[in-house]
């Protein structure tokens, strides 16, 4: 393993040199900001991690270390002196008077996450069609926020385990994308002229290259990338105008949270200057809570998109759309668009149960599923569902085809799902045609599709980590 110092501190350089230990320097660039409310020990922890991640984005196999140091005087964060008059100041005004010296060192050795897995749940499935809030699938936030904005030409890259993504999409009728112009087109590496060729390259640049005629083939005079494990509810209208006024050649969305210590673990955050320019891209890892968490969205010219697709396949040493943005920041304007809406990353089995549960509350049910830019999917109409003397419902969302002869309290319940008498879920995720016997009780329980728990059977998992079970599964 090559270690980088992400320093050109000659004192830090001779430190490492002592312990005769081989490593290179390669010198953080990012700029040394001071956030507001923020304390000096989290100032220079944050600041040590993000130089680590600037150089630990682009040389993702190395470990690098890297440290920040401040001086604080009367609590307050004495910056770096200017010249050699400020300097001579600076030294003065510590004369004789009792201060700190802070360091904060961070050591990073980050693996790409690009494709995000939920555990059990994506075994057999993308991600993209991951049920959730009892009738959708993740991928149709995406393609209704797309639909809502008037895009009319969709692709979407499906690289393996596309068979539930066809299904799921058909013709695209249910989101108006079955056209005689335009419309909704699956992309796969396979059965194209470039498969022998790209085929076998993991990430997505070879998918999109396989198929890179659909682009160049394609009338519009812009492209949007958007991933399908991202829920918001966005108009790609704001970002087109709010990308062609700033002139940049990509525009990123970002959000900016207050959270980042507690959610969205593994995203790409944003290092932003104050017009509004990326200046370098680092990795959440759930340190600080305050973040400029990238959507992993952005729009760029489909010129430019396709002359980017060419050129990272050239050089062969990217696997991904954003590694090749990240690395080439000193020589393109990326400029990142705010949104300001809800958000929720799901790249883990606990965003997934996390998200759930979000999605009962009023609050973000109300702005998810808005009148005028409805959330459209696979149309699946059953008959009611019915409830029995004895059913009790409380804080959920049931689906249609259900039948409930116990109680169910704060969970979602998709078609057909039979809840005998007795049974008691709650905190729970229960998907498509599960049998829940008589005298059942499940708390904090995941059951993917056509799952049969027996009567009497008490399941119960951790109320941040729930218990799953497997599709098909009898217990």
């Amino acid at each position: 393993m090559n270690i980088i110092l992400a320093s050109a501190s000659p004192r830090r350089k001779e430190i490492l040199e002592n312990t005769n230990v081989k490593f290179k320097i390669m010198a953080s660039s990012i700029e040394e900001l001071t956030l507001e409310g923020e304390s000096p020990c989290q100032m220079v922890m944050r600041l040590a991690f993000e130089k680590g991640i600037d150089i630990a984005s682009r040389q993702k196999s190395d470990l690098v270390i890297s440290a920040d140091t401040i001086v604080v005087l009367d609590n307050t964060v004495l910056g770096k002196p200017k010249d050699e008059i400020e300097a001579r100041k600076m030294i003065t005004s510590l004369s004789g008077r009792t201060h700190q010296v802070i360091t904060g060192i961070s050591l990073i050795n980050l693996d790409n996450i690009q494709n995000p897995s939920v555990n059990v749940l994506s075994d057999h499935r993308p991600v993209a069609t991951i049920p959730i809030a009892g009738r959708y699938r993740l991928i149709d936030f995406t393609l209704s926020n797309m639909v809502n904005s008037g895009i009319t030409n969709v692709g979407i890259y499906a690289r393996e385990k596309y068979r539930s993504l066809t299904d799921h999409l058909e013709s695209g009728k249910d989101w108006d994308l079955s056209r005689k112009q335009g419309g909704l087109y699956v992309l796969s590496p396979e059965n194209t002229k470039n498969n022998n060729n790209y085929g076998y390259r993991k990430g997505d640049i070879y998918t999109i290259l396989a198929n890179i005629d659909y682009i160049e083939k394609s009338p519009e005079e812009y492209v949007i990338v958007a991933p399908s494990y991202m829920i918001c509810s966005i108009d790609y209208n704001d970002l087109l105008k709010y990308h062609k006024k700033s002139n940049n050649d990509i525009t990123i969305v970002y959000k900016r949270v207050d959270n980042a210590n507690k959610d969205f673990k593994n995203c790409n955050t944003l290092n932003i200057d104050k017009d509004k320019r990326v200046k370098n891209v680092g990795n959440n890892l759930n340190t600080f809570p305050s973040a400029n968490i990238c959507m992993d969205t952005f729009i760029m010219k489909r010129t430019d998109f396709i002359e980017c697709i060419y050129s990272i396949a050239s050089m062969g040493t990217y696997s991904y759309i954003e590694d090749y943005i990240i690395n080439q920041l000193d020589n393109i304007q990326v400029g990142a668009y705010k949104y300001e809406g809800y958000l929720k990353c799901i790249n883990s089995l606990k965003s997934y149960y996390e998200a759930s549960k979000e999605l009962l509350t009023e609050e973000v049910s109300r702005e998810l599923f808005r009148p005028d830019r409805k959330i459209f999917t696979k149309d699946k109409s059953q008959a009611p569902t019915m409830y029995g003397e004895d059913a009790e419902v409380r804080g959920s969302f049931i689906a249609t085809g259900c039948q409930i002869d116990g109680t169910v309290q704060d969970s979602t319940l998709f078609r057909k799902v039979k809840i005998g008498k007795g049974a008691v879920v709650r905190n729970s995720v229960i998907m498509q045609s599960c049998k829940i016997g008589d005298n059942v009780v499940l708390e904090n329980v995941i059951l993917d599709k056509n799952v049969t728990i027996s009567s009497n059977k008490e399941l119960k998992g951790d109320k941040d980590y729930p218990m799953v079970i497997e599709k098909n599964e009898t217990v």
